[in-house]
């Protein structure tokens, strides 16, 4: 079910549904995770969730302008730019970034690479793949004496900002001359604007590396590589190493924060287990000026991290821990209070015989 998805994100954006009542917009990532929790509640005649897969950058515009009822964006905003932007912030799920080359006879998942090997390929220093920095971190493998083509996103993109994030901590001269960014491009690469495409520019270009969020690769299959650490270690992305790095988050910090932005950095965790590109996909919710569905959006929410585990894991997402939940539940109990508040209702409880269900239009 999750391929039909994938998709129909690459053919199209969205098509507007007629009894729409929730509508969203933002990160590529987030959107097979919102199609999969609103098809396990949908029931004849309720409420429909409208999303369009606009990327992060969007997503945040959208929640700003109030085009759309909540935005969804792989970048957290800072406290600043959500109080100027009358929003509130939560987390949804993990994520993270993954990489996949093409050269020819070498399988993916033995090839290892390190942030400083990574950054040199996407500053153009790295330019052949039998590179002696390359063949250093793979003595038993045959490097190819072939170009090394980086495949980039095109448009804003949370998978960029969390790869760059990771680089910049990695190589100073990445840093100081990209930095931390939602928009990567490098000269003489190629560029995609999606997951898919990145994947299929890969696969049709011999000496092509590209990156893309771990739930499309691990829900296709996909192999990919493996990356050293902060301890050392080459690990593979998969379910335990994100959570693994999640979990060595500052959570001290969020219990005894009042209003917390969750704005979270897992790039290059510190624990031996840990995928050092893991990162958070957020909702950007309206609490003041036009939110009239902000109550909506919350319960949906709210019930999808309490219910939504099971179903998001079917298809290759990483739901947040027990207790970074529990802090984003807290949370809500308090932006209810506000919308309250202001005016805007109060939450209607789910029952069992009242529970709004939320399908979602074709991407």
């Amino acid at each position: 079910m999750r391929k039909f998805w994938i998709l129909a994100s690459v053919l199209a954006l969205s098509v507007p549904c007629a009894n729409a009542q929730i509508k969203g917009a933002g990160s590529s990532f987030a959107a097979n995770l919102y199609a999969t929790w609103s098809q396990a509640t949908v029931k004849a005649g309720d409420s429909r969730l409208e999303y369009e897969s606009v990327g992060s950058s969007g997503g945040v515009k959208a929640a700003q302008d109030r085009s759309v009822d909540f935005g969804a964006s792989d970048r957290p905003m800072s406290r600043s730019a959500l109080d100027l932007a009358g929003l509130a912030q939560f987390p949804t799920a993990i994520g993270g970034v993954v990489l996949m080359s093409n050269l020819p006879g070498i399988p993916n998942d033995k090839i290892k690479l390190n942030g400083e090997a990574l950054a040199g390929i996407y500053l153009g220093r790295i330019k052949q793949w039998n590179d002696p920095v390359l063949k250093a971190l793979n003595p038993e493998l045959a490097l190819p004496a072939i170009a090394v083509v980086p495949v980039f996103r095109a448009e804003g993109s949370g998978t960029s900002f969390a790869l760059t994030t990771y680089l910049s901590k990695l190589s100073p001269q990445f840093k100081s001359s990209v930095g931390a960014t939602s928009n990567l491009s490098v000269v003489g690469g190629k560029s995609g604007n999606t997951s898919a495409e990145i994947a299929k520019i890969v696969r049709e270009t011999p000496g092509a590396i590209g990156y893309f969020d771990y739930s499309f690769a691990a829900d296709l299959g996909l192999p990919t590589m493996q990356l050293k650490n902060q301890w050392g270690k080459f690990v593979s992305a998969g379910p335990e190493s994100l959570q693994f790095a999640m979990r060595a988050a500052d959570w001290e910090k969020l219990l005894i924060n009042q209003d917390p932005t969750f704005e979270l950095d897992l790039t290059d965790a510190g624990c031996p287990g840990c995928w050092p590109i893991t990162s958070a996909t957020y909702v950007l919710v309206p609490l003041k000026g036009r939110n009239g569905n902000s109550v909506r959006v919350l319960e949906f929410f709210e019930h999808a991290l309490q219910q939504g585990d099971e179903s998001a894991t079917k298809e290759g997402y990483v739901p947040l821990p027990t207790r970074a939940k529990n802090i984003v539940l807290v949370a809500m109990r308090r932006w209810y209070a506000s919308l309250d508040k202001a005016g805007v209702g109060k939450p209607q409880r789910r029952s069992q015989r009242d529970e709004p269900s939320i399908a979602v239009a074709a991407l």
